[in-house]
């Protein structure tokens, strides 16, 4: 398949070539942003925040919806 690649991009104009390594980027920073995701599991930290918020939902703690922060957010912007 790299060769297959690399052929393609032979035949390629100079636009073609961009419009396609922009399309490689985006591939690209969508890996690393996944791969940032999985890491965090590795946090102990992080995974003991997220246990905590867990165990504080399933005993009945009142979670934040968007709409909450929604709303939180327009009454703090018209109150400056």
């Amino acid at each position: 398949m790299d060769s297959q690649l690399a052929n393609a991009l032979l035949s390629l104009n100079i636009q073609q070539k961009k419009a396609v390594l922009n399309i490689v980027n985006a591939f690209k920073q969508e890996s690393e942003n996944d791969q940032i995701g999985r890491d965090q599991w590795n946090d102990v930290d992080f995974v003991a925040e997220m246990d905590a918020r867990y165990e504080y939902y399933k005993s009945g703690g009142k979670m934040v919806t968007i709409d909450d922060m929604a709303q939180l957010t327009k009454k703090l912007l018209q109150d400056k």
